[in-house]
């Protein structure tokens, strides 16, 4: 990498703590150490249930108000024309 070895060892610390990494460096044998986070399968499934629910609430919601809306609409309009008239 053509660093000294104190310039790459804060090179990787910088990294580390950029990117906010699970790691730990070892400066006793220059290595550094990282942990994978394991996602749980079932709670990943969980939460995209719970997301899909409410999307799929606020898209029936929308389903069943857009006609009671036009109807208002067609009420409030006929009201009109018949005051008009």
């Amino acid at each position: 990498m053509n660093m000294r070895r104190y310039e790459a060892e804060l090179w990787v610390t910088n990294m580390v703590r950029s990117s906010k990494l699970d790691a730990k460096i070892d400066s006793v044998s220059g290595t550094l150490i990282m942990t994978t986070d394991h996602v749980n399968v079932h709670d990943q499934i969980m939460k995209g249930l719970k997301n899909l629910n409410s999307r799929t609430y606020i898209l029936a919601k929308s389903i069943v108000e857009l006609p009671q809306a036009a109807n208002q609409e067609g009420d409030n309009e006929s009201t009109i024309l018949r005051r008009q008239s």
